[in-house]
């Protein structure tokens, strides 16, 4: 989804990653508006697999949020999840 209602408390990220070569990591690093509040590194053990992370939302923090998943070798951005509590 893309919008979530203030009385949200918890929201998750999850990741597939397909055709990894060696043990690698990636991060999920979560923002809202331009402010990074959590960094959550996630190792990746096999060519296929499934992970995610997790953040407690606050009360009061509405707005504009994203969650930027990075490659942690290279810092490549893999994909960029935006949404909006309000």
């Amino acid at each position: 989804a893309d919008t979530f209602p203030t009385e949200v408390k918890r929201l998750f990220c999850f990741s597939q990653i397909r055709g990894a070569v060696e043990p690698e990591e990636i991060q999920h690093r979560w923002y809202w508006n331009d402010d990074l509040l959590s960094s959550v590194s996630l190792k990746i053990t096999t060519a296929n697999f499934r992970t995610y992370s997790a953040k407690t939302i606050p009360n009061g923090m509405t707005g504009n949020w994203r969650v930027v998943i990075v490659n942690s070798k290279n810092e490549e951005i893999l994909k960029t999840l935006n949404f909006t509590i309000k």
